[in-house]
């Protein structure tokens, strides 16, 4: 198969963790890798920004990403839905200069969503679609996300008219149907791939004096973006009931270091006289997580809304323990009381007792860490890139595709 990928707010080789920028870059291009290792080509969509290298840069000998003219260079991801004619538009002017034919669009995000409604339409071609959030289920939360009034009623008619929708787990799945009518047999629920080679567990001491990290140190890691729905403020209220700990170190890692959200997080932190206990770091490179995931007792995943928590996979691969908020994502991956626990969104006492109650229990954290990478064997990439390629074909195959 000949895969086009759109990715139009966020560029897949754009530094995870950064603002707009997570793990769907990482999926998108871990997808495209695996999809080549069957033999297939994708050529990856994104919009052309201030920092991309060429029009053109080849990942991979099948895998390539392409940078499509659509808006100024330095627009924010709110301005963007705009400018979704003019990427179609490009993108199809690339594939018709150079003589394209594909057999199938993956889009991911809502911006992209429409964007590929728009080309299966134009092209006859199947059109799969990856949320990766959704504005409902957002706006359900007590996080106010000033969502764009365009985006629930475009995911909507997203979700009603792509020819197949890949969820990520069973309760995404539910939502779809039930908040915005999507038809459930339309549905494939195929959770995230983990590379598993990559995320194994690594020597603690030498993981710990990779990053300067004392040996005798409890540290709980906050991981990924700073944006208020992945409850970093609640991190570092998690932190100030933990005050007395003498041992222990915070460190959150994400967000680039003059940002506005990772200013207003120190300045919560130095109110609350943290400043020795945690510690802000911007975002590492992927290749490095396995080493920080190692070099730390405890992953901490406070978020008020997860679609899947990529960081908690990788986190229970690499034998390190999760704390998280019992939220769709983490809910679905972490095995409560067995590799981590699931709290009550919000609720930063909760939180900080079952953190106390794993540092003062070395063999409960011990035991653990050892079942952790058990319970996410199932996420090995060569097990999903199967049923992602399984979706693509139903899609293609379907003697009844959705009338656009």
């Amino acid at each position: 198969m000949k895969i086009a990928f759109l990715t139009m707010h966020s560029c897949p080789l754009a530094q995870a963790g950064t603002k707009d920028t997570g793990g769907m870059n990482v999926y998108a291009i871990d997808t495209a890798r695996e999809l080549e290792a069957k033999n297939h080509t994708v050529d990856i969509f994104t919009r052309s920004h201030a920092n991309h290298e060429a029009k053109i840069i080849n990942i991979s000998p099948q895998v390539r990403l392409i940078h499509v003219k659509a808006g100024e260079n330095d627009l924010n991801k709110e301005s963007l839905a705009q400018h979704i004619d003019e990427y179609v538009s490009g993108i199809d002017e690339f594939r018709s200069s150079n003589n394209l034919r594909y057999d199938i669009i993956h889009s991911h995000y809502w911006l992209s969503g429409k964007a590929g409604l728009s080309l299966s339409r134009k092209l006859s071609i199947p059109h799969v679609t990856s949320f990766h959030t959704t504005a409902a289920l957002k706006n359900s939360t007590p996080i106010n996300n000033l969502e764009i009034q365009e985006r629930e009623p475009s995911e909507r008619e997203i979700a009603q008219k792509s020819d197949r929708i890949i969820a990520w787990t069973h309760e995404e799945s539910e939502s779809l149907v039930s908040m915005y009518g999507a038809s459930k047999k339309n549905i494939s629920v195929v959770p995230i791939g983990v590379d598993l080679q990559l995320f194994k567990k690594k020597n603690r001491e030498t993981a710990r004096n990779r990053f300067g990290l004392p040996a005798d140190k409890d540290l709980i890691l906050y991981l990924g973006r700073l944006d208020p729905i992945k409850g970093p403020d609640l991190f570092i209220n998690t932190v100030l009931k933990l005050s007395s700990r003498k041992n222990l170190e915070a460190w959150v890692v994400g967000g680039e270091k003059y940002t506005y959200e990772k200013q207003l997080l120190q300045t919560q932190s130095s109110a609350l006289t943290l400043d020795e206990k945690i510690r802000f770091f911007e975002p590492i490179p992927h290749q490095q997580l396995p080493w920080l995931y190692s070099a730390a007792d405890i992953l901490i995943v406070p978020s008020y809304y997860e679609s899947f928590s990529m960081v908690t996979a990788e986190s229970l691969a690499t034998g390190t323990p999760v704390i998280a908020s019992d939220v769709a994502g983490p809910a679905s991956l972490i095995e409560n009381g067995k590799s981590g626990f699931l709290i009550k969104p919000g609720n930063a006492t909760e939180f900080a007792s079952k953190i106390n109650y794993l540092l003062d229990s070395n063999k409960t954290l011990d035991n653990m860490s050892a079942y952790a990478p058990s319970t996410v064997s199932h996420l090995s990439w060569p097990r999903i890139i199967e049923k992602i390629i399984n979706t693509y074909e139903i899609a293609i195959n379907s003697p009844e595709r959705i009338s656009l």
